[in-house]
């Protein structure tokens, strides 16, 4: 399979001081036939002389400049352009900050010659801050449960770079990120394409690449994750997704998600905004399952509007008892060691 090429689509936005060691880490690959789309977001630092530089250093380092394209800003389109742009069979969704094990590309065609009929796999990852070395903590661990489920709840199984794509899958499929997604978007992609009912396998074994959890590394996508105005922009995530699924533990799943995020987003913005858009989405879950929800989160904006935190607790204490894994009892598995 050594004539099978894999596009890396990273896109690029404002990512000079950690770029170059993301594309060290492709150009360190002990698999050769590879093209990198880069695909700058309209960078204000140095970035795009970096590409640049880049691009004339290997012909299979591919920069692109979004004033080529749609005026649609954001990680999501950049992806979607490189998608467009890509000429392997293979496609990896890398992130601008993120580092790959040398034998990660070897070692995910292998296994796609050992099931050459999957539309895709998914290899674990992991966490460093200043270097790989320094990595002990997984992104999340695969298990047995149902992985949309997961997904639903909010429990994200792997992240972008987790997955190596048949591209053929994908065009077919016409699955691509959502443009209009400020947030949560590898959550929101994951799921449309898990509802797609896709042949795929989780490949047990260390991590083979590495999410930067460098704080001051630049600046982060998931930057302000619970800003008002990026969970307006989840709440209507919620509701494109409430369009694809009818059974009724996925509506229960997505609901839990839904109530953990709003609390999450209250606990930083006490405001009745947060409350009314809440509000309105419940009100497109069925019966079963919004309950008396909407009665417990005015409760919660309460208790945290007048900084009653005991009040909050006993809520929460409440809902722990009457709802169990809506609240405390969610647990997100990557903070397990390897």
């Amino acid at each position: 399979m050594l004539d099978t090429k894999i596009s890396l689509i990273v896109p690029v936005y404002n990512r000079a001081d950690v770029l170059l060691d993301t594309v060290d880490s492709v150009l360190k690959q002990s698999y050769s036939n590879w093209e990198l789309l880069l695909v700058d977001d309209g960078s204000t630092d140095s970035s795009r002389e970096l590409l640049k530089e880049l691009g004339t250093s290997d012909p299979r380092i591919k920069p692109y400049y979004r004033e080529d394209f749609s005026e649609k800003k954001g990680a999501p389109a950049c992806r979607n352009i490189g998608l467009k742009n890509a000429s392997g069979n293979f496609v990896i969704f890398l992130d601008s900050d993120d580092i790959i094990k040398p034998d990660c590309l070897k070692e995910r065609i292998d296994s796609f010659i050992k099931y050459p009929n999957m539309d895709f796999l998914v290899f674990p990852g992991a966490f460093f801050k200043n270097s790989i070395l320094d990595s002990d903590r997984l992104w999340n661990k695969f298990t047995a449960e149902d992985d949309l489920y997961r997904f639903l709840r909010g429990d994200v199984v792997w992240q972008t770079t987790g997955p190596i794509w048949n591209r053929a899958f994908l065009i077919k499929n016409n699955l691509q990120f959502d443009e209009d997604a400020r947030s949560s978007q590898d959550w929101e992609f994951h799921i449309h394409v898990l509802l797609t009912a896709p042949n795929y396998l989780k490949i047990e074994g260390s991590p083979d690449y590495y999410v930067r959890r460098d704080e001051n590394a630049g600046q982060r996508i998931s930057g302000n994750h619970n800003s008002l105005d990026k969970f307006r922009n989840r709440i209507e995530l919620i509701e494109k997704i409430l369009q694809s699924i009818s059974r009724i533990d996925h509506l229960q799943a997505l609901h839990k998600y839904l109530v953990r995020d709003t609390t999450s987003c209250l606990r930083m913005n006490a405001s009745k905004t947060v409350v009314n858009m809440f509000r309105d989405v419940n009100e497109l879950f069925p019966k079963t399952v919004k309950r008396n929800w909407l009665l417990f989160i005015k409760l919660s904006y309460l208790s945290l509007k007048q900084s009653n935190d005991l009040y909050y607790r006993l809520i929460a204490r409440i809902i722990d008892q009457l709802y169990p894994g809506y609240f405390r009892g969610f647990k997100m598995n990557y903070r397990s060691k390897y």
